[in-house]
């Protein structure tokens, strides 16, 4: 069954951009640049431009992507696509680059995109309202509470994968579980994959899978995601007792420089923060 999905799939992580082919069959070039967007700049900021790290890039022989070298900043404008270099090394990067300008500029409307979810992430109040709607005790998804947060995504065999998370949303309910369904990603559509239920009080996590696919997306959903899904699991049950209570909040989201959330002593922006590195980038 395909499923089509109006939901704009988002990891948040970084991508690579490929510089033009230079012969006229159109082979692809196998060098570019590697751009990673922090996203962690003030509202007022991020509504008038993102900030961008870049460095060089290289197909490697295993289709995954090298990044190298000293990374340089520059800020896009969300208002005109223009490039504006911090310092003389990211001058220099973009001379010597004479195509990367343009390409960024074709990605104003999604860095647009990108800011605005990363604005939308500081409230954290959006699972009150989803909450209180509730008229069943049904697992409920975590991207229903917290529409904004980035998504999980993750490859495997050189396909990409959707992970929506659901939880818990009763308070009293003493169980420990995440389901996971998975999805297969399209251009525009996603077919499911199937469903892994994963008690966490069972160490060493053996989820209980529906289909055979699903049961070998657990090691690499796990190995990338483990630590989020922990982190959105407390947040969830945060947000169900705090509803039973009935207590509400306008908290924000972690400060990336403050502790971590998930109890691992490291700042924010170290741990979880990081937790869904470089993969795919369904568009």
């Amino acid at each position: 069954m395909t499923v089509v999905t109006s939901r704009t799939l988002d990891e948040g992580a970084p991508f690579p951009l490929w510089a033009p082919p230079r012969d006229p069959q159109g082979r692809a070039c196998d060098h570019g640049v590697w751009v990673e967007t922090p996203l962690d700049a003030t509202a007022e900021q991020l509504a008038r431009e993102v900030t961008l790290r870049l460095r060089h890039a290289a197909r490697s022989t295993t289709r995954s992507v090298e990044a190298r070298g000293d990374s340089v900043i520059v800020a896009l404008s969300l208002e005109n696509g223009r490039c504006t270099p911090r310092d003389e090394a990211a001058r220099r990067f973009l001379a010597a680059l004479p195509w990367l300008a343009a390409e960024l500029a074709l990605q104003r409307d999604w860095m647009a995109e990108r800011a605005s979810r990363a604005i939308a992430q500081h409230d954290r109040s959006s699972c009150d309202a989803a909450l209180a709607r509730r008229t069943d005790d049904l697992m409920i998804s975590y991207e229903e509470l917290f529409p904004a947060d980035w998504d999980l995504l993750v490859l495997h065999e050189g396909k990409a994968y959707w992970v929506a998370d659901q939880h818990c949303p009763k308070a009293a309910c003493p169980c420990n579980a995440i389901v996971l369904q998975l999805y297969r990603l399209y251009d525009a559509t996603t077919h499911p994959a199937g469903k892994l239920t994963l008690d966490l009080r069972s160490l060493p996590h053996r989820p209980e899978a529906t289909t055979p696919l699903a049961a070998a997306l657990f090691e690499p959903v796990w190995q990338r995601h483990g630590k989020a899904l922990l982190r959105r699991r407390e947040e969830v049950r945060t947000a169900v007792q705090r509803v039973a209570t009935g207590t509400h909040t306008t908290s924000s989201a972690p400060s990336r420089s403050g502790p971590c959330p998930c109890g691992s002593g490291k700042k924010y922006k170290r741990c979880c923060a990081t937790a869904t590195i470089a993969g795919a980038r369904p568009r």
